[in-house]
């Protein structure tokens, strides 16, 4: 039986996969697999055929979208693990504890949506075969047993698809499989084994989303930043979906699509970059088109779950733009607009990216200060080259001239002013550039610190 969970990890509903987007109902603009009226579901068969493009923020190429999928009871599909945070829905990967499961076994959720240590079938099967579990702890192989509906036939679309069990897409179309507004009509031939019956269903397809401004060009401090992440985008008279992926959790909130705009929350995008905050952040805009057919008719038997007699059918048209953004690698820095900054220790983003330390200033600690709590003349001298005395610091010590005559007078004797003319004269630039250095911090920076040392 096909893994519903498995066949579209960015559609519907984005990341949530087809059993959750199935299961909670979201993205389903004719009233979702409940109708919309909070009565109670029967049982039945799912079947969800998509056709969508998907293409990059700022790019007009697409790449198609076209898979479907079927199984043959909807109670027998799992529950979604997920939470909710502002209004959006957050699916995040189960965590076993910090040393992880041990070999054969992987980390999953139990059915009380608890993180827990699964051992794998590892069981190698014939052709045709699969491995499970008999028993608990015990494995064995079985005959793979397939639930389809027959060929797809897609009418209406740019060039024609048909699509055959397992309906893995292998057309060669370039860009959208349909022009907005289209109808789009499908037609199954109906499964040769356990399966759907012989049906038909039609839909209109969606517009293509077009974000404005494009996802690609929002700043990097708006997308990092603290207060919510406005994301535009042309209106359309469908359902749009916005989706923010990063380490910690995949967050999927529902929008307006006739507004044109969503604020991601940002504690959306606190449970998207997890606990250690996350430096890429994945964004997406879905805009999304559904019609259901609930009196489809299944026939056949299944050893391993029960078929039921009525299928419900969901065709599906969409589009989603995306867009990655990298915000500072570097954990212990912060994102400004210019750029990322340790605003502990820089002198132009101390403390904040809008400040900057005055003139023979220094950045300890977030704050700007002329010198150190210290009588230690190295911490001084350290922290001045980081700060007031960064300029002369970085242009000696990016010139061999400069290091090469600090090298040549550290090795002349305390007073001997021979050998340091010496030095003088084999690497005079240098001289030049290491006595600017010297008076910022001597002079300015680390006069008392430094004063002894100075003084030689």
């Amino acid at each position: 039986m096909p893994r519903l969970d498995l066949l579209f990890p960015l559609f519907p509903c984005l990341a949530l996969g087809l059993t959750a987007a199935y299961a909670s109902g979201c993205g389903s603009s004719s009233g979702g697999p409940g109708g919309g009226n909070g009565s109670a579901i029967p049982p039945h068969a799912v079947g969800v055929i998509l056709l969508g493009e998907s293409h990059a923020s700022g790019s007009l190429i697409s790449t198609p979208v076209v898979s479907a999928g079927f199984a043959p009871d909807s109670t027998a599909i799992p529950a979604v693990c997920t939470t909710q945070v502002a209004g959006c829905t957050v699916s995040a990967a189960p965590h076993c504890g910090t040393m992880g499961c041990g070999p054969g076994a992987t980390c999953g959720w139990d059915t009380s949506c608890q993180p827990t240590c699964q051992l794998a079938c590892t069981l190698s099967c014939g052709t045709g075969q699969e491995c499970y579990f008999p028993s608990p702890g015990q494995t064995a192989c079985r005959t793979k047993e397939s639930f389809d509906a027959g060929a797809l036939v897609f009418v209406g679309t740019a060039t024609p698809i048909t699509l055959f069990p397992p309906y893995a897409y292998q057309g060669s179309i370039g860009g959208a499989p349909f022009m907005a507004g289209a109808e789009i009509q499908v037609q199954a031939s109906g499964a040769s084994g356990a399966g759907f019956d012989k049906f038909s269903g039609s839909t209109s397809a969606t517009a293509r989303v077009t974000t404005n401004p494009p996802l690609s060009q929002i700043a990097k401090s708006t997308v990092f930043g603290l207060g919510a992440l406005p994301i535009g985008w042309i209106p359309g008279s469908d359902t749009v979906t916005v989706m923010v992926a990063g380490a910690g959790a995949i967050v999927t909130c529902p929008a307006d699509d006739t507004s044109g705009q969503f604020e991601v929350p940002r504690a959306a995008i606190a449970a998207a970059q997890g606990v250690t905050g996350g430096s890429t952040l994945s964004l997406a805009v879905t805009r999304e088109h559904d019609s259901w057919n609930k009196s489809a008719s299944t026939h056949g038997t299944l050893t391993t779950a029960t078929v039921q007699p009525v299928g419900w059918v969901e065709l599906s048209t969409l589009s989603t733009e995306t867009a990655t953004v990298q915000g500072c690698v570097d954990a212990g820095q912060t994102l400004c607009p210019d750029g990322c900054f340790d605003t502990s220790s820089d002198p132009l983003h101390c403390g904040s990216c809008t400040v900057v330390c005055g003139s023979g200033e220094a950045c300890f600690s977030g704050q700007c200060s002329t010198g150190v709590s210290t009588t230690s003349c190295t911490a001084c001298e350290t922290q001045a080259e980081q700060g007031g005395c960064a300029t002369a610091y970085t242009t000696c010590a990016g010139d061999m001239a400069c290091t090469s005559y600090g090298a040549c007078a550290q090795a002349c004797a305390a007073g001997d002013t021979s050998c340091t003319g010496s030095c003088e004269s084999q690497y005079p630039a240098g001289y030049s550039e290491f006595t600017s250095l010297k008076s910022c911090v001597c002079s300015t920076a680390c006069s008392s610190a430094c004063a002894s040392v100075c003084a030689q």
